[in-house]
């Protein structure tokens, strides 16, 4: 059987002006980590799922989780455009892990 790998990727926004902005924070991105997402980069988390139906599952949580006066933004991308990304820093340049190195 085939896997037709999928990643979800979550990017926010979200203020942290005042305690209640940062519970708000704090709680959004602990709820992206108990449902198994890792950090991509600062407010971007990344998650790999085994099918398009596992996908929506994961954005259908994460929806729920959205906090108020934020931005949130989700990306749904297959194993073939992920496989593309390009990772740079001042340095060096390097592939993303495929995903039989991430499971």
């Amino acid at each position: 059987m085939d896997l037709k790998f999928m990643y979800v990727l979550v990017m926010f926004d979200l203020p942290t002006l005042s305690k209640k902005d940062i519970k708000r924070y704090t709680k959004f991105r602990n709820s992206l980590l108990k449902d198994g997402f890792t950090m991509f980069q600062y407010s971007c988390y990344l998650r790999i799922c085994k099918s398009a139906y596992s996908a929506k599952a994961h954005i259908d949580f994460v929806t729920k989780k959205i906090p108020k006066n934020g931005e949130v933004r989700i990306l749904k991308l297959t194993n073939n455009i992920y496989n593309r990304l390009c990772s740079h820093n001042s340095r060096t340049k390097r592939q993303n892990p495929a995903a039989s190195e991430m499971i």
